[in-house]
């Protein structure tokens, strides 16, 4: 709480953390969820329409960190991706993206795909292919802002933030914290215990 207080003042946090320490937890929640460092989250993860969206970047990180073996080939207006599996490297995932499939998805003539078509060729390719053989490492967040309809940059980052309509906000002076077990010792007194965030 004292992180998420301190920090959610600054001025260059993206707009759905700035002053609001509520969404700072969460993100910190799922940065350890997925086991990154939390400036990671509040960079790359963005929530669309409630749901945790990420970087094609960073779902690439996450799973070659897991041990598979992503790559992703781009060729004029076509983007091609693979992956290995670690625990099964005779079989390899394979997506492809091209213009053709951009427009039969009603993509090719949005903004970001006229600006940046191989990017985005490249982003869809990527997060497709790590869905398909890896999905478990990205905690939930298994799609991109873009995918989710968020109008983004050519880095695949949000330019507008999402308004969030079901929530009713709090702020940590809402939290109660309910002091009856908690132990009150100093934690450098505790042997074997590290103190808490």
């Amino acid at each position: 709480m004292d992180w998420a207080r301190a920090i959610a003042p600054s001025g260059l946090l993206p707009k759905a953390y700035h002053a609001n320490p509520a969404n700072l937890l969460l993100a910190a929640e799922y940065a350890d969820a997925l086991g990154i460092d939390r400036i990671n989250a509040l960079t790359s993860i963005h929530v669309i329409e409630g749901k945790p969206t990420m970087s094609a970047d960073l779902m690439v990180a996450i799973a070659r960190r897991a041990g598979h073996k992503v790559r992703v080939e781009v060729k004029g207006l076509a983007a091609r991706a693979q992956l290995t599996r670690s625990d099964d490297p005779e079989f390899t995932f394979e997506a492809t993206w091209d213009m053709k499939r951009a427009a039969d998805a009603g993509l090719a003539n949005k903004g970001v795909w006229k600006s940046y078509p191989q990017a985005m060729l490249r982003s869809r390719a990527l997060a497709e292919v790590i869905r398909m053989g890896a999905s478990e490492v990205l905690i939930g967040g298994i799609y991109t802002p873009e995918e989710l309809g968020a109008e983004v940059d050519g880095g695949g980052q949000p330019v507008k933030a999402q308004p969030i309509t079901n929530l009713t906000p709090i702020t940590l002076a809402d939290l109660t914290v309910i002091e009856d077990d908690v132990d009150t010792a100093d934690p450098a007194e505790a042997p074997g215990q590290e103190p808490l965030l």
